[in-house]
């Protein structure tokens, strides 16, 4: 086969790798289009090296071969997609890399950031009249930015001040909305004649962090990507004494080990803190 060897693996344990089956798995947990993009090469290449079969012994192979976790990653959907999660077993896990240090918009950095993208200028010169409730669904909702991509009109309940829809892995989701955020919404949508069932943004990721590494190097003369957006809700939640279980809900984690890193970046005095709470 060149690339692999197969002396040691029996015929009838080859199984074939299915491209329909991974297209089913994409639909159910509504990955971006660019990351089904990434995914989708890792396992065409793996695909036209192994001669379309899937087993184990090729999959450790592969991963040796291409070390990174995008590469990983498409393995693990491989092996799920098509029944076999116990594949992943004999498969080596990624390295881990250090984690690099999240960075937060202020309130008053953010506010003066939302006031020049609103500014007539700065739509002309950035092609976005999208890009301020972009980042006010960021900043003031949580929200993924593969999740904003698809919200329509008939995610926002106007009347409750909630907005409902779908997330990473299929989950659903209820965040309520800040009233800036409710007018501008109800703004954007009026202007430009959204109907129900319509995408309210015609940008896709890599556009809209172009726009926002551009807006903020301009106004706080450093460059901030749309996660960020995200980051700075949860610091500033947990800031303003929220719960962190409640905060897990709003941001859809799965783990709470995922929302509790925010923790570590509060500046609070933990001793005065403790001498408010314990009093005996």
């Amino acid at each position: 086969m060149g690339f692999f060897n197969l002396q040691n693996n029996k015929k009838e344990q080859l199984e074939r790798v299915n491209f329909d089956y991974l297209d089913d798995y994409f639909r159910v947990k509504r990955y971006s289009q660019n990351y089904q993009r990434h995914i989708t090469y890792y396992i065409k290449k793996f695909a036209k090296l192994s001669n379309n079969i899937l087993n184990p012994f090729l999959l450790k192979k592969f991963q040796v071969a291409y070390p990174n976790l995008m590469c990983w990653n498409a393995i693990r959907i491989l092996c799920i997609s098509h029944g076999h999660k116990e594949y992943m077993k004999e498969i080596i896990q990624p390295r881990k890399t250090k984690p690099r240090l999240r960075k937060f918009f202020k309130k008053e950095e953010f506010d003066k950031l939302f006031n020049y993208l609103k500014d007539k200028k700065a739509r002309s010169n950035f092609f976005s009249q999208d890009a301020p409730l972009i980042a006010l669904l960021g900043f003031d909702a949580g929200l993924r930015i593969n999740t904003i991509q698809n919200l329509t009109p008939g995610n926002f309940d106007f009347d409750e001040g909630k907005i409902r829809g779908y997330s990473k892995g299929n989950k659903m989701f209820i965040v309520p909305m800040t009233k800036r955020l409710q007018a501008e919404a109800q703004a954007f949508i009026k202007e430009f004649h959204i109907k129900d069932k319509e995408k309210l943004f015609k940008h896709n990721y890599w556009n809209y962090r172009a726009i926002l590494n551009r807006a903020s190097k301009k106004i706080l003369k450093k460059k901030y990507n749309p996660h960020e957006l995200r980051h700075s809700f949860s610091k500033n939640y947990l800031e303003h004494k929220g719960n962190v279980l409640k905060l897990k809900k709003l941001l859809g984690h799965s783990q709470l080990s995922s929302t509790a890193v925010y923790t570590e970046y509060l500046q609070t005095d933990a001793e005065k803190e403790f001498r408010e709470i314990i009093k005996y």
